[in-house]
């Protein structure tokens, strides 16, 4: 027998064993209903469209994990869904009493602000691991928007994957009650209004389609981001009943909810009945699997050591912003980085370049400056306090580089900030 054969007749022995399993549908949670409504839903930040918005079962008291924090400053959440045959709407009430929101960009460091993390489970299946069936959307209080999906296991690593989209459609807002970033006063909370387009999910609505959601709130009590400050940042899952930090899993528990009170799909707009449906996915899986491994074999698997894969860089830009956000004040260089998740240095470069359009040095440059910016403007550090902290050992050059970045000189940066 080959030696490549061998590990092809191992994987075929497995789905054989698994496809045995998989006849027994997991059990499902009790779904919640999830009511349609007539006229679309005005997507506005209020919430005067969603009638008794604290019924019981959609009020979620989320208590903060640290027992160190004021139980006033515990936020209160309620949650509540709707639906039509075009699109899926969320609505929050969230209640807290100091908002803090510094991210415009619609990147990963909206989970630095306050505001929520939705996952939608559109085949009701999914366990406590991401699948291209889940998608996670972040929302922040700018009104920044993300888009993910969950793909598959990294090789190597056993970390899972996800990978930034823009093809949901995606209708949002916030609407805030309070003063963002500012701790000296009493916040009320905020309010948020989203309607996701059930076609942009492959999904055809109707009455009895049930899904899967869950949701987190990012919340923030401290204006400056400390990585390694655990106790000044906190995530809720709804239904998950304890706190997980957000990349290293999916939620561990989700709700299945139904769709009521809308048009029925007939048999055979829905490609016949379940049972006849489940006949045909065992065997239609087990093809895949197959076709899956082989491909695996003869092409992924030969060609570790080409370029970073495209799939592997969206976590590799999110991995070098956070070694810079906890390493920015050291002298750190783009080799260290490489070496820790054992990468190649040129083809790094390379991505950088070719991709982002950066480079290494740029981004740690861009981190220290907009570091050095808040401390000028919040602080009463000088410049040469400043300058000594972010590792430049010349105020003059630091004076240089800051000017280039913001077109001023970090004195007038602190005048305009204490005029304002």
């Amino acid at each position: 027998m080959h030696n490549y054969m061998r590990p092809v007749l191992g994987y075929l022995l497995f789905f054989s064993v698994l496809s045995i399993f998989a006849t027994t549908s997991p059990e499902k949670p009790q779904p919640l209903a999830v009511n349609a409504v007539s006229v679309p839903v005005t997507i506005n930040g209020f919430l005067n469209e969603w009638g008794d918005f604290k019924r019981t079962y959609e009020r979620v008291y989320l208590e903060d994990p640290y027992i160190t924090r004021a139980a006033s400053d515990r936020n209160k959440v309620w949650c509540r869904l709707l639906w039509d045959r075009h699109y899926l709407y969320i609505a929050f009430k969230v209640e807290d009493s100091r908002l803090l929101a510094r991210t415009l960009n619609n990147d990963d460091y909206i989970l630095n602000d306050d505001g929520i993390e939705l996952f939608i489970d559109k085949k009701d299946d999914t366990s406590a691991t991401w699948s291209p069936d889940v998608y996670h959307i972040l929302l922040g209080l700018n009104n920044n928007l993300m888009q993910k999906q969950g793909i598959v296991p990294v090789p190597g690593n056993g970390k899972i994957q996800q990978t930034v989209i823009h093809n949901i459609d995606i209708k949002s807002f916030v609407r805030v009650s309070g003063t963002v970033n500012n701790n000296n006063d009493i916040d009320s909370g905020y309010q948020a209004e989203i309607a996701i387009a059930w076609k942009s999910l492959g999904v055809n609505s109707c009455n009895g389609f049930s899904f899967r959601f869950n949701f987190a709130i990012n919340e923030w009590d401290s204006l400056y981001i400390d990585t390694t400050g655990s106790d000044k940042f906190t995530v809720y899952y709804h239904y998950a009943g304890n706190w997980v930090e957000p990349h290293a899993n999916v939620p561990a528990n989700w709700q299945s909810f139904i769709l009521e009170g809308g048009a029925t799909v007939s048999k055979d707009d829905s490609g016949s009945s379940k049972a006849s449906f489940g006949k045909l996915l065992i065997p239609a899986l087990f093809l895949l699997a197959l076709i899956i491994i082989s491909s695996i074999y003869f092409f992924v698997l030969r060609r570790r050591s080409q370029a970073i894969s495209s799939k592997l860089r969206s976590e590799i830009e999110f991995k070098l912003k956070s070694y810079i956000d906890e390493n920015f004040r050291k002298k750190v260089l783009l080799e260290d980085f490489c070496n820790q998740y054992n990468l190649g240095l040129r083809q790094v470069q390379r991505w950088l370049k070719n991709d982002l359009n950066t480079t290494f040095n740029e981004m740690l440059t861009k981190k220290k400056m907009s570091e050095a910016k808040q401390q000028l403007e919040m602080t009463d550090k000088t410049v040469s306090e400043i300058c000594f902290d972010l590792g430049y050992n010349d105020t003059s050059y630091f004076t240089k580089v800051f000017r280039g970045a913001y077109g001023i000189a970090p004195t007038d940066i602190r005048k305009a900030a204490r005029k304002g």
